[in-house]
């Protein structure tokens, strides 16, 4: 019985702790400088991204300089808080295309799914 009655306690303190950690993920979850998030926009239907980009100097990626209010980046961003994309945040990767700023330019163009792979910098 003392098996059980250790694994009981076991269990609850587990349960205590999964509670504390789900709201300390609240504000956890807001992504650190330098880690790279995905923006998710599953059907464009037309829309623009609504984000000037600069080419940045020191790798093969896009440094985003504004964020229309009009946009699917401005529409995701109301939606996703944690996953925002911000001015100075860089777009590393487009729908598996990384390195490549044409393609990635294509792709940005063209492609009505979007996976978008965003570091944040600020």
């Amino acid at each position: 019985s003392d098996g059980r009655g250790s694994r009981g306690s076991d269990s609850r303190a587990s349960e205590g702790n999964d509670q504390e950690y789900s709201r300390d993920q609240a504000s956890e979850m807001q992504v650190q400088v330098g880690e790279e998030f995905t923006v998710h926009i599953s059907d464009r239907q037309g829309h623009k991204l609504g984000i000037d980009t600069c080419a940045s100097k020191f790798y093969p990626a896009f440094n985003v300089i504004k964020i229309k209010g009009d946009g699917l980046i401005a529409i995701w961003n109301e939606k996703n808080p944690h996953l925002e994309v911000r001015v100075g945040d860089d777009l590393m990767e487009v729908n598996g295309v990384r390195g490549d700023k044409e393609k990635i330019c294509e792709q940005l163009g063209k492609a009505e799914e979007l996976r978008l792979q965003v570091k944040r910098n600020t």
